[in-house]
């Protein structure tokens, strides 16, 4: 009798793992790493693009070569396939005559389009370039005077910002403790002439150098 309830054990333990085993759910598969993109500085505006196409003897070969900056990519679209290379991109064609729709992607996502003509037997070089002024960055500008233990330097003052002798943009008024956020300036020096009210006029009060080299840069006058 012992006997019998031991095989009847083994046989019921043998058949609740091989169950087990058949309904364990499958490992998922394992997924990429996924990097978000990234983000474009919205300092730089695109202005254009420069495009110079030449074409000479290809020596036996037809060819499209594409020369730009580093980080763009081509795409050509040669008989209907679409193919895509960085840059510098190098297209070996079949000897014969063609029609290419090239498009041109930049680093920062800017696209540029044309329809280049490959004659047979010639290297068409295509040197392209994007074209971006710097908006500029911008900054801060603060009154810090506010908290001054002297009444005297709790100034109204008046900013101006000089280049070249010329002023940029328009007077800045701020009053003890106030700022004036999103002052856009592009690289450079520049001369910023700090005034104080007083009995309502301005007089000179001091100047100092500006040399905005990223976003959010800022300037305070604080207490002398």
């Amino acid at each position: 009798m012992y006997l019998r309830r031991l095989a009847l054990s083994l046989v019921l333990a043998s058949s609740l793992s091989a169950g087990a085993v058949g309904n364990a759910a499958e490992p998922e598969p394992e997924k990429p790493l996924q990097t978000g993109p990234e983000k474009t500085d919205d300092a730089y505006i695109l202005q254009g693009w420069t495009a110079n196409i030449l074409g000479i003897g290809g020596e036996g070969k037809t060819q499209l070569i594409v020369n730009g900056e580093e980080g763009y990519t081509s795409t050509a679209t040669i008989d209907g396939a679409a193919t895509v290379k960085t840059h510098p991109a190098t297209f070996e064609l079949p000897d014969k005559d063609h029609r290419i729709v090239l498009k041109v992607v930049d680093a920062r996502g800017a696209e540029w389009s044309e329809t280049v003509d490959v004659p047979k037997g010639m290297k068409v070089t295509v040197e392209i370039k994007a074209r971006y002024e710097h908006r500029g960055f911008e900054g801060t500008i603060k009154n810090d005077t506010l908290t001054c233990r002297v009444k005297a330097q709790r100034r109204y003052l008046k900013f101006e910002v000089y280049q070249n002798g010329n002023m940029v943009g328009a007077p800045i008024l701020l009053e003890p403790g106030k700022s004036a956020h999103g002052v856009r300036l592009k690289p450079g020096t520049y001369d910023l002439k700090v005034f104080e009210k007083v009995r309502g006029d301005y007089r000179l009060l001091k100047s100092a150098v500006l040399e905005p080299k990223e976003a959010q840069w800022r300037h305070e006058e604080k207490c002398q």
